[in-house]
């Protein structure tokens, strides 16, 4: 046991910088559609369900780094609310017709990514009580995200944000109503999709074959379970609640705080995911 935990130990040093610095190679999902099904869909339906999902991701997906800068999420936000837009969200599977044939997993796969997007947007663009953008993009760790890097299993979010700052910017969220909603019902859709890999399975991933790309990018994959299981814990917290109930009463943004009492929530994630890895035996 102390030997397996000593190499955890060792890999999670090492595995930050490489995923930061390294290079991946982006395949286009044109090329995954044929290595996985040639045998079963003929290029004609490959080439244009791939080139409807590009379609819409190019008009309808921030995957820009920047898109929710505090200098671009004024335009981006309104480009995000197009008609076009609005009405592919309304009907995600009706809108994908061309990709009807693909095989049940994948194309539920493809629906989860635009449903997870659309609460994306949803999320950086809603305005609080007081008609300004909700605090999350004060982060600055929203990296985009195109489909072959969802289908990829990456994040939308880099990893490189102190829990500080978490702590400052989630409890500004707690503090309106409005803000409160928008992040909590992305969170319900996040965890009522099924990933192919559980927290377990990409640590002993990890664990096991640390040399690999895939392991190590299923690292950067864990940071991100993380960041959500702290940021979840200050949303579920009697203080992040007393905040949001003060906000619905008035109306308006609260300004009571907290500060002192939410960071109980970072000790809490850290710990509940370390036990993971002490359990995975």
């Amino acid at each position: 046991m102390k030997t397996r935990l000593l190499l955890l130990i060792f890999v999670l040093i090492i595995a930050s910088p490489i995923v930061s610095k390294m290079t991946i190679e982006i395949v286009t999902f044109k090329d995954y559609l044929m290595e996985h099904y040639s045998k079963k869909l003929s290029e004609d339906i490959i080439i244009k369900c791939s080139n409807t999902i590009y379609e819409y991701e190019k008009e309808c997906i921030p995957v820009n780094r920047e898109s929710f800068s505090s200098t671009k999420i004024d335009s981006e936000c309104k480009r995000l609310a197009s008609e076009n837009c609005k009405n592919f969200f309304k009907d995600i599977k009706g809108s994908l017709i061309d990709c009807e044939k693909v095989p049940e997993k994948d194309l539920n796969k493809i629906i989860n990514y635009f449903k997870e997007s659309n609460e994306l947007i949803e999320m950086y663009c809603t305005k609080n009580e007081n008609n300004e953008y909700c605090p999350l993009h004060k982060l600055k760790n929203f990296s985009g995200l195109s489909i072959v890097e969802y289908f990829s299993q990456n994040s939308p979010f880099k990893d490189d944000v102190s829990d500080k700052d978490v702590n400052n910017v989630i409890y500004e969220i707690c503090k309106s109503k409005k803000c409160y909603d928008s992040i909590t019902k992305y969170n319900i859709l996040f965890e009522s999709i099924e990933y192919e890999n559980d927290t377990e399975e990409i640590i002993k991933n990890i664990s096991s074959n640390f040399g690999l790309y895939k392991e190590i990018h299923e690292f950067s994959y864990f940071q991100y379970l993380r960041f959500r299981t702290i940021v979840t814990d200050i949303l579920k917290s009697e203080q992040c609640k007393a905040l949001v109930k003060i906000s619905e009463s008035s109306g308006k943004v609260a300004s009571k705080a907290f500060p002192n009492q939410i960071g109980i929530g970072f000790l809490i994630a850290t710990l509940s995911l370390f036990l993971v890895f002490i359990n995975a035996d």
